[in-house]
């Protein structure tokens, strides 16, 4: 027996872009869905970026070096619909099904995807020139601390709060736990800049510091949360993590 109609969603449908960023403020102009944040995704190599609708979402992907899998697609057809994802509850099962049923898997087992779930690709030749992604629909969590380890706590605000940064670094520390910054200097080679920011900016790496922390510190000297901190702010409280504030939320001077 095939699965029923609420084991299966439509979770998102993927659009290859040359600029992430400028395709996102197209589609947050015209559909008013506020994109979420940058995620890198290795070794892939792909900038992603969603706006949610509701249930479903748009995800936008651009490459991060020229030998990724979407540079070939945009050189061989351009801007378009890249894939179509469906959410399942699992994603293990579903493989081994569509498998017996004469689909042509690209990935035999389930990794990890963008957004902290698991994803598998079905190659376009069995499903009708589309290629199909199939998404967990519950987030893996990662094992928690073991007895004794350092608490992680992931540092955010504006970068020009050098200071604060500092501070927080050697307090957490004096406090026994480990502080991670949302940024850590230059860019190197293995960590190539984000389209649209500033040389040394490395937001593209927030959410995976945030999914490895277990609690977040925002750093809103003088009341002041930027618009990246603010959208770490909100994938943080997405994922259950607790949020400390530097300063009471919304205060000002």
């Amino acid at each position: 027996m095939g699965p029923t109609a609420p084991d299966y969603q439509l979770d998102h449908l993927g659009i290859a872009v040359s600029d992430v960023r400028a395709a996102a403020a197209d589609l947050e102009a015209r559909l008013g869905a506020g994109p979420g944040p940058l995620e890198q995704i290795e070794p892939d190599g792909i900038w992603a970026l969603f706006l949610d609708l509701g249930g479903q979402a748009v995800e936008l992907l651009s490459p991060v070096r020229p030998d990724s899998s979407i540079s070939r697609f945009l050189e061989r057809r351009g801007e378009g619909l890249h894939h179509v994802a469906y959410r399942v509850t699992d994603i293990e099962r579903e493989l081994s099904r569509w498998e017996r049923l004469g689909a042509q898997l690209i990935d035999s087992e389930p990794r990890p995807g963008s957004r902290g779930r698991l994803v598998a690709f079905v190659h376009p030749r069995t499903e009708h020139g589309v290629l199909t992604e199939l998404v967990q629909a519950v987030a893996v969590t990662p094992p928690g601390p073991a007895p004794g380890a350092a608490r992680v706590v992931f540092v955010c605000g504006s970068r020009r709060f050098a200071d604060a940064y500092s501070t927080a670094d050697r307090e957490e520390t004096a406090a026994g736990r480990i502080a991670v910054a949302c940024y850590a200097g230059p860019a190197g080679a293995d960590q190539p800049e984000a389209p649209g920011t500033s040389p040394g900016a490395q937001g593209f790496s927030s959410r995976s510091k945030i999914d490895l922390a277990d609690e977040v510190l925002v750093l809103n000297v003088g009341g002041y949360v930027g618009e990246s901190t603010a959208r770490e702010v909100a994938y943080a409280s997405a994922q259950g993590k607790p949020v400390r504030w530097l300063e009471p939320p919304g205060s000002s001077r």
